[in-house]
């Protein structure tokens, strides 16, 4: 055996506290060549995450339109950014966008925070307010 299967390693690993993980090395099936290497647990962290939600300015639409590149970039280039899109009045004819909701995986809400704060839809006053909201997923899907 040259590495622990899945399974081993699903089974060595469980939640320690909300956000940290316990490895059990000595549930790991270890390759021969290392076996007498000394087994003991490691807690990996593990981020947390967050959901922005930001209301537009009344009078925004423009300047939406003219910054989304922008912003849609800087959300491209984050590693904490996990999903986002805008908040629609209805899905009718009107569809008109009135703020945005954003999922963040990070270490703590004020690494968000000054993300969010560098955003182009803050710099260039499209939000009229964010709030940060802690968040847990108990449910992850593929998306299309």
């Amino acid at each position: 055996m040259l590495f622990p299967s899945k399974t081993a390693i699903t089974k060595a690993i469980t939640l320690f506290s909300s956000n940290e993980i316990l490895i059990n090395r000595a549930l790991l099936p270890l390759p021969s060549k290392i076996a007498n290497v000394k087994r003991f647990s490691t807690i990996l962290h593990v981020s947390k995450q967050f959901l922005v939600l930001a209301t537009d300015c009344a009078d925004s639409e423009a300047r939406r339109l003219s910054v989304r590149p922008q912003h849609l970039s800087h959300a491209e280039k984050s590693d904490i950014v996990v999903l986002g899109g805008a908040l629609l009045s209805d899905h009718g004819e009107n569809n008109k966008m009135i703020g945005s909701v954003i999922l963040y995986e990070a270490e703590s809400e004020e690494q968000v925070r000054k993300e969010v704060e560098q955003d182009p839809y803050v710099i260039n006053n499209v939000w009229e307010s964010y709030q940060i909201v802690p968040f847990k997923a108990a449910i992850r899907k593929k998306m299309i």
